[in-house]
């Protein structure tokens, strides 16, 4: 009896070895998923989708400048391509808002919607102010002039569109 106690001591320790090293291989992997689904969650939720699609708008925003300055405003003059070009924002903003959120934002209450739009505005803004003058080397005076409605300037109105478009992607997604 002795004997075949001793004789399946080391066959308990190499199964024991290899539960060991089977449950530590199976919590490494685990892990490893678990990371793969909080990144891809991560990846899909609305605020990273939010940020990516923002800046994914700002080469679109570019391009649109370069446009207006070089195509339609020799024709049309200063004051109707700023608002052609503030329509076709609108527009361009909207239909990549919506590809990129059309999930996340039917999922969202209104509020977060809001939240993300004020994050767009704010960024934006930020943007306009920082790139337009230390950039491109225009006056503060200019880019204050944009917002001014009363003289027909409309960019104030991109931003309160884009402070809804969160929640115009929703409505269009019911």
């Amino acid at each position: 009896s002795h004997g075949s106690c001793s004789a399946s001591m080391p066959h308990r320790s190499i199964l024991m070895e290899r539960f060991t090293k089977q449950r530590l291989m199976l919590k490494r992997l685990i892990i490893r998923n678990m990371s793969e689904k909080k990144f891809l969650s991560i990846l899909e939720s609305l605020q990273t989708r939010s940020i990516i699609t923002w800046f994914l708008f700002v080469p679109i925003a570019i391009l649109n400048g370069i446009a207006r300055e070089f195509m339609y405003k020799p024709v049309v003059g200063d004051l109707t391509a700023h608002q052609i070009s503030t329509v076709i924002a609108c527009i361009a903003f909207f239909l990549l808002a919506y590809s990129m959120l059309k999930e996340q934002v039917s999922r969202a209450t209104n509020r977060t919607l809001l939240l993300v739009g004020a994050m767009w505005v704010g960024m934006t803004v930020l943007f306009e102010f920082t790139f337009g003058h230390y950039v491109d080397g225009i006056s503060w005076e200019r880019l204050l002039a944009d917002y001014n409605i009363f003289y027909g300037r409309v960019w104030g109105l991109f931003l309160l569109f884009i402070l809804m478009t969160p929640l115009l992607a929703k409505r269009k997604g019911k």
